[in-house]
């Protein structure tokens, strides 16, 4: 019998495998997906439709479905909006379901802002954005050709969530805890409405910093996945 426990992390926008290095390092069984276009998957086209995306990523997931005792899913930003809808369709396919779904820095999806389109901006416009965002460097900023490698991908990544719609789906038949930071562009009735999309419990906890906040507090959360793998 299998009795492994896999966490599958879905990135953030422009994200890949790198961005979660540093809880894969010190978490048994961590994976980070890694979208089309990018990374290990270069040579897949782009996606910038979402539907086609959370296909594709679907059968991604599942040979670690199927390889794993149980699972857990978790998305920071973009990936959490993604870990949701894909739960949705683990379900809808009759699929085992993850043990838990994982969201950081991400909004209920029914509370989706009309929010300016940064996928539309011009090139300097478009960084400065994002460097407001935190979790940009300056040498990322100053380095040309790495922003004319990522700012497609980046924007393709942008052009997913500012197009999508929320429409009302059946409360998810899973546990569901979420993480944000204090700093950022999100009010808290948004964060709560999470308690909408399931009818399991729902955990909420706020923690220091802006956008990118998992990083600052990459200790607990290093441990708090880490329990994940003990429970029964």
């Amino acid at each position: 019998m299998n009795t492994t426990t896999k966490i599958l992390a879905l990135p953030f926008a422009g994200g890949g495998k790198h961005s979660f290095y540093r809880f894969a390092e010190k978490v048994p069984n961590f994976y980070t997906l890694e979208y089309p276009g990018r990374g290990t998957r270069f040579n897949d086209p782009s996606i910038d439709d979402i539907e086609l995306l959370l296909e594709d990523l679907l059968q991604v997931i599942l040979p670690h479905i199927n390889a794993s005792h149980k699972y857990f899913l978790y998305g920071h930003s973009m990936g959490a909006l993604l870990a949701y809808l894909i739960s949705h369709k683990i379900e809808q396919k009759g699929l085992k379901l993850p043990s838990k779904l994982i969201v950081s820095g991400k909004n209920s999806p029914c509370c989706a802002r009309k929010r300016e389109k940064i996928s539309d901006l011009s090139s300097d416009l478009f960084w400065e954005k994002l460097k407001s965002y935190g979790g940009i460097s300056d040498e990322i900023i100053a380095n040309e050709d790495i922003r004319t490698y990522y700012e497609p991908i980046i924007k393709s990544d942008f052009k997913i969530v500012e197009n999508f719609e929320y429409e009302p789906m059946k409360p998810l038949s899973i546990p569901i805890d979420v993480f944000y930071g204090d700093n950022e562009e999100v009010e808290d009735y948004e964060i709560i409405k999470w308690q909408d999309k399931t009818c399991k419990n729902v955990n909420i906890k706020k923690m220091k910093g802006n956008h990118f906040f998992i990083y600052k507090h990459e200790p607990y959360l290093v441990q708090y996945f880490n329990k994940l793998q003990t429970i029964i």
